[in-house]
């Protein structure tokens, strides 16, 4: 969905704001699945709460989002094809002395 929007709306800053929004949908969608999921049987047996490193756990995945996001959305900046370079050793065209 990202990819269209940068491409229907180009340079323009209203990209950014439909970017941060969704990014910040998926961050939310991210730590709500995760905090909802069942304990473990032997968590559950012993009625042991889940542990803080398990919400910072969960906290984190949920902030990577926004770089991930970013990472995965492609650039709209079309740049030049890059030169090509030199070769490093000169070469000999055939039968030259």
């Amino acid at each position: 969905l990202m990819v269209v929007i940068r491409i229907i709306t180009g340079g323009n800053p209203i990209y950014y704001v439909g970017f941060a929004y969704f990014a910040a949908c998926a961050a939310w969608a991210t730590r709500r699945f995760l905090l909802h999921f069942e304990p473990s049987q032997l968590r559950q047996q012993y009625g042991q709460a889940p542990s803080k490193l398990h919400t910072h756990i969960i906290l984190g995945l949920a902030l990577a989002q926004l770089p991930l996001c970013w990472l995965l959305t492609p650039s709209s900046r079309g740049g030049a094809a890059a030169p090509t370079p030199a070769p490093a050793f000169p070469t000999v065209a055939a039968g030259a002395k």
